[in-house]
Parts: C-alpha cells; structure tokens; sequence
C-alpha cells in the first residue's frame, strides 16, 4: 500500500521583510517570508517552540524585533525551522498511529454489532 504522505518542499528562509514605516521605532514586525506556507503540524510545532510568532501564508512574523537581529540570527532561525519540520514529522507520526488503532478498534466493534444483531434476529 503506497503512502499518503507526499514530499514536501524543505523549509528555508526566502527573504526578511518589514513595512518600511516601521523603521524609525526600536522594534517592530519582522517577517520571515519561507519556501512554502507552513503545515498545521509545523505551525503547532513552531507555537511549541517558539511561542508568541505568528504564521501568515509563506511568512512567520516575529511581532518584535529588529530587521538587523533576526538577520545576524539566520542561522538560528535555519535551525527552528529544521526543528519545527522534525516535530511535525513527530506529530503526523503520532496522529496517523492514533487514527490507524482508531478505524482498528473501529472495525472491531463494528464487526461485533453486526453479528450482535443477527444473533439478536435469530440469524445464525
């Protein structure tokens, strides 16, 4: 049986963007624009790690900072961003096994009404 899983595009920081508006405070948004939106897991995982970020579509904003830390920080960033892929590998991993025993468990109950029910009717 094939698997559903697909492969996805490794995550990278594509460019750091910031309304030019901004600038003149001493911190503001800073958007992490990425290879591809985050998925659900990812973005749980990101929330774990890294709480108080925000995802909008390819980006993570971080709600404040400087353009010039989250630059000199790239490398960290890299690194969450190969740990937020690894926890969502773990938390999809973990989702399918608890749906897997759940159609299992399913079918198993399942099977024992059915036949419940004949013996119920007198069907043999």
């Amino acid at each position: 049986m094939p698997s559903r899983r697909t492969r996805r595009v490794q995550l990278a920081i594509v460019e750091l963007a910031i309304d030019p508006s901004d600038v003149d405070s001493e911190t503001y948004p800073v958007r992490i624009r990425l290879t591809r939106p985050l998925t659900a897991y990812e973005a749980e995982g990101l929330a774990m790690i890294e709480p108080g970020l925000r995802c909008e579509g390819d980006a993570i904003v971080v709600p404040s900072a400087t353009l010039d830390d989250v630059a000199r920080a790239h490398e960290t960033w890299a690194a969450r961003l190969e740990r937020v892929q690894t926890r969502a590998g773990e938390l999809e991993g973990a989702t399918l096994v608890a749906d897997h025993r759940r159609i299992d468990a399913q079918n198993r109950h399942g099977s024992h009404l059915l036949s419940q029910s004949a013996d119920d009717r007198g069907m043999h």
